[in-house]
């Protein structure tokens, strides 16, 4: 059962989101939430498959000066096995948590080593939808963030009323399974 201090949490960030009237208010709100359990950076994104290129669908993004550039410069798509994790994940997750292939140890530690240098060493992944084309995520990020059972559980339902709030001020359709998924948790029990 979830602490009653990770519930206000989730709730009154859920409730600060809701008042949004744009997408970056909304990426200024979850991120300001998520710089409470430590988390320094952030994205609601799509997820193309790394043959498709490297740039994903991105909603909302803080990352640290540089970190995009670099990553599609030195073509960590291809060695990213939080994001290949996180294209077949039906459940959040920790970076930690994402196994990789020992073939690709090398590609692998260079990746880790990047996030590591841009204050992203630890993270978590949020699945939002199952489109066929282009699943999407919401990743979090910072050096030592809160990544407890009680805080992922938090993160998961406050990553996904963002995700689906940045969708519906985005206008963004190959989102659209977030807001059908969130509809079930948001019904009244009877």
């Amino acid at each position: 059962m979830i602490s009653n201090a990770y519930r206000n949490f989730a709730f009154d960030t859920i409730e600060e989101i809701a008042r949004s009237t744009s997408l970056p208010q909304v990426s200024e709100t979850f991120a300001a939430a998520l710089n409470k359990l430590g988390f320094t950076a952030m994205g609601i994104n799509g997820l193309p498959r790394p043959e498709n290129g490297a740039d994903p669908v991105i909603l909302t993004e803080y990352a640290p000066d540089g970190f995009r550039n670099m990553y599609i410069h030195e073509q960590f798509y291809l060695d990213d096995h939080i994001c290949t994790h996180a294209r077949a994940a039906l459940e959040p997750f920790r970076y930690s948590d994402a196994p990789y292939n020992q073939a690709q140890a090398r590609g692998h530690q260079r990746f880790m080593q990047a996030l590591r240098s841009h204050g992203m060493a630890k993270g978590a992944i949020v699945p939002v939808g199952r489109s066929a084309n282009a699943p999407a995520c919401v990743w979090l990020a910072g050096e030592d963030p809160e990544l407890h059972d009680d805080a992922m559980r938090a993160i998961q339902l406050t990553g996904l009323f963002a995700a689906s709030k940045a969708c519906a001020l985005s206008g963004v359709r190959a989102f659209l399974v977030v807001a059908r998924e969130l509809a079930v948790i948001d019904r009244p029990r009877t």
